[in-house]
């Protein structure tokens, strides 16, 4: 009867395993923690240690379990990738709220049932062959967790070649870079090709209006600069203009959105409209606590 038992030690490891991870799967993560005070974490390292306890099942019956443990991990591992692609093409928790399905706990049961097929496979034991499978089940699990959020990035980056294969320059630049590419070439009509261009600083949310790389790819040979501080206006001579930038990146809370944060003696300001190339132009000082636009330009009264 004990031999038996020993038999489906690995069984109950798997089941354990599994089972944890799938209840907090349509759970929350913290479900067990909360209801039996211990960690999910715990359960899932002793049911892995359960694979390696000496089992005396038959050939016939393990490689039927491996084979049920095998589909079972090739199910989720699927489902986990064509879940991602939902939520990727939706919106984060999509799929919860449909399927109730909570992704971050799907991710860990994916991870646990690709570590119970190889170690349940393999034929040898020991550390160096311990080792060896869980770096196999890793570069599995990041294979398809990559995947699964490379898809997406790639399916939406191709979308606009498949639909408009014949797209001038112009559509494709608005494309890769909407708001900012309309902008810049509005800025380059306005303005003399000697003049300086002010530009926010490069840090969120101006990642891409502050990249002054970037801006002069499209405004050269317009000479582009930051100013070390808005306070101090230490402007540049000649023919300036400063670009007025909301921000098309999330703020990391070193600063708001909109620039410039501060009154600027200016001889004309534009507002733009850069779905439609238009603008209105103003003849007074630009001031931010009216002028809060999404794009615009100050030319500079430095003289």
């Amino acid at each position: 009867m004990k031999v038996k038992l020993i038999q489906f030690v690995p069984l109950f490891g798997i089941g354990l395993c599994l089972g944890v991870a799938g209840l907090e799967s349509i759970t929350y993560l913290g479900f067990i923690s909360a209801h039996i005070y211990l960690p999910a974490l715990i359960f899932y390292i002793f049911g892995l240690i359960t694979l390696f306890y000496p089992s005396s099942l038959g050939k016939v019956a393990r490689k039927l379990v491996s084979t049920i443990v095998a589909v079972f991990a090739s199910t989720v591992s699927l489902l986990y990738f064509v879940l991602s692609l939902i939520e990727s093409f939706t919106y984060e928790n999509f799929v919860f709220t449909h399927f109730h399905i909570n992704m971050k706990g799907f991710v860990i049961l994916t991870a646990l049932s690709i570590l119970v097929y190889i170690f349940f496979s393999s034929p040898r034991k020991g550390l160096a062959k311990l080792m060896q499978d869980g770096l196999y089940a890793s570069l599995i699990f990041l294979f398809i967790f990559n995947i699964s959020r490379l898809t997406p990035l790639v399916i939406k980056s191709v979308m606009p070649i498949i639909r408009d294969p014949g797209a001038s320059y112009d559509a494709k630049m608005t494309t890769a870079y909407p708001g900012f590419y309309p902008a810049m070439q509005m800025v380059a009509r306005i303005t003399s090709e000697n003049s300086t261009i002010i530009i926010p600083p490069q840090g969120a949310p101006w990642v891409t209006e502050g990249n002054n790389f970037l801006v002069s790819r499209f405004l050269y040979p317009r000479h582009i600069v930051h100013i070390e501080s808005e306070a101090k206006q230490t402007l540049p001579s000649g023919e300036v203009y400063m670009l007025i930038a909301k921000g098309s990146w999330p703020s990391d809370g070193t600063y708001a959105h909109g620039w410039p944060k501060i009154s600027v003696a200016a001889n004309q300001i534009w507002k733009f409209d850069v779905e439609n190339q238009t603008y209105e132009t103003f003849s007074r000082d630009y001031d931010p606590t009216g002028d809060v636009w999404d794009w615009g330009l100050i030319k500079v009264q430095n003289e």
